[in-house]
């Protein structure tokens, strides 16, 4: 199967640094694109290191705590509780607070999301995200949510 049709594309607020996914792994997505009947897709996320994770934790957390200790394990969950903790104080110190113990937790081997871990880790296990709706408007006349939901 040719995958030279489709089309596996970076979100445009995506940084440079940011845009490392493997030749392999962008085939093995177009492989899935072709199956799926899909043109496009578009990678939000790629590798995240402590500040930028706490960050985006912060951020979710504040809108649904509860949804957010769904979605994490016991490592995601002890950042979480820092932000519990700490959510009267200012949203910077509490990001720097749960930075700290995302970087507590690393140096222990534990890892609060795949997306956080080293440049080295990351050039052999590529963890992404394509985006939803970015992936939708990149293939608006072949993406039906419905297709979705039958599988």
């Amino acid at each position: 199967m040719s995958t030279t049709d489709y089309s596996v594309s970076y979100k445009s607020s995506l940084p440079s640094d940011k845009r490392l996914v493997s030749s392999y792994s962008i085939n093995v997505i177009r492989l899935a694109l072709a199956q799926a009947g899909m043109k496009c897709a578009v990678i939000s996320s790629t590798l995240r290191f402590p500040e930028e994770q706490a960050s985006i934790m912060y951020r979710n957390a504040r809108i649904d705590l509860k949804k957010q200790k769904q979605l994490y394990g016991k490592n995601g969950d002890a950042v979480l509780d820092v932000y519990s903790s700490n959510s009267k104080k200012d949203k910077h110190e509490v990001i720097r607070l749960m930075k700290e113990k995302i970087e507590l937790l690393a140096r222990d081997g534990k890892k609060v999301s795949k997306h956080c871990t080293t440049v080295e880790d990351y050039k052999k296990y590529n963890v992404i995200d394509i985006g939803v709706n970015s992936t939708r408007a990149a293939n608006s006349e072949f993406f039906l949510l419905k297709k979705l939901l039958l599988f």
